[in-house]
C-alpha cells in the first residue's frame, strides 16, 4: 500500500492511499486554507482507520514537492519524510499533476516507487525563489 500527501496547493491538499497496482483504495481532499500543518496528521489517520490500514501496511510514502506553494509545500514534505523515517519506508516525490486523481498511479510513477532506495527522503521543489516577505526598495 502506498500512502500520498500532495500540499502543493495552500488551499486544499489530498492525501490518498493507492494499491500496489496503483489504483486507489482511498482519496481525500481536504480544504485547508493555510491549516495544512493542523489537519494533515489527522487526515492520514482518518484515512488510514476508515480503510483498516495500519503503518506496517505502507511500504512507501509519495510526496508532491513541487511546484507549489512555499510553506505549503514545507508542511507536505516535511511530513512525509518523518513519516518515512519514523515507519523506515522510502519517500517518492512526484512533481504537482505527475498522478490522476480519477484514474490512480501511472506505470511510470509505480516504477519510480518500485526503484526508490529504502532510506530516500525528499526535498521540495518550489519552481521559483521563495516569497515569503516583502521585497526591500532601493533606497540609494
Amino acid at each position: 500500500m502506498y500512502l500520498l500527501l500532495d500540499t502543493a496547493s495552500p488551499e486544499h491538499f489530498t492525501v490518498a492511499l493507492a494499491k500496489p497496482n496503483g489504483r486507489w483504495l482511498g482519496v481525500r481532499q481536504i480544504p485547508s486554507h493555510f491549516t495544512q500543518s493542523e489537519k494533515i496528521l489527522p487526515a492520514v489517520e482518518q484515512l488510514l482507520k476508515k480503510h483498516a490500514i495500519s503503518p506496517p501496511d505502507i511500504s512507501c510514502i509519495m510526496a508532491v514537492t513541487g511546484p507549489g506553494g512555499f510553506t505549503s509545500l514545507r508542511i507536505g514534505v516535511i511530513t512525509a519524510d518523518t513519516l518515512g523515517y519514523a515507519w523506515r519506508i522510502p519517500v517518492v516525490s512526484l512533481k504537482t499533476g505527475e498522478y490522476d486523481i480519477r484514474s490512480g498511479l501511472s506505470p511510470r510513477t509505480l516504477q519510480k516507487i518500485g526503484s526508490v532506495k529504502s532510506d530516500h527522503q525528499v526535498m521540495p521543489e518550489y519552481g521559483r525563489p521563495p516569497n515569503i516577505t516583502k521585497p526591500r526598495q532601493n533606497l540609494g
